[in-house]
């Protein structure tokens, strides 16, 4: 896990969990998230790039996460950092009373 912090307020963080499992041992599984007011600023970047040095360090093959499909502007950090759009979970959210998909994103190391 890990933070970023600008101008002294926490801006954002990152935590990425490893697999248990001897079958997914190799994968983790990221959650991210930027405050509104500190997008475009490279925090969402700059998270990434922590979050995968550890991913090698700890050499690991893969990760994944969800994103919402609406989220054009995540889904471009996203696919700027190579990660990929792997699959749909329909109607998987409900945000304000609407359903949302969220779509799979993954990356090989």
């Amino acid at each position: 896990m890990a933070i970023a912090v600008v101008d002294n307020q926490i801006s954002g963080f990152i935590v990425a969990f490893a697999g248990n499992a001897n079958r997914n041992r190799h994968a983790a599984y990221m959650v991210i998230g930027v405050q509104q007011s500190c997008w475009g600023q490279g925090v969402g970047s700059a998270l990434i790039e922590y979050m995968e040095t550890w991913v090698k360090a700890s050499y690991l093959h893969r990760v994944e996460f969800t994103v919402m499909e609406n989220n054009t502007a995540a889904r471009s950090l996203y696919r700027k950092h190579g990660y990929a759009e792997e699959g749909v979970k329909l109607d998987s959210l409900k945000v304000n009373g609407t359903y949302v998909n969220e779509l799979y994103m993954g990356k090989l190391f």
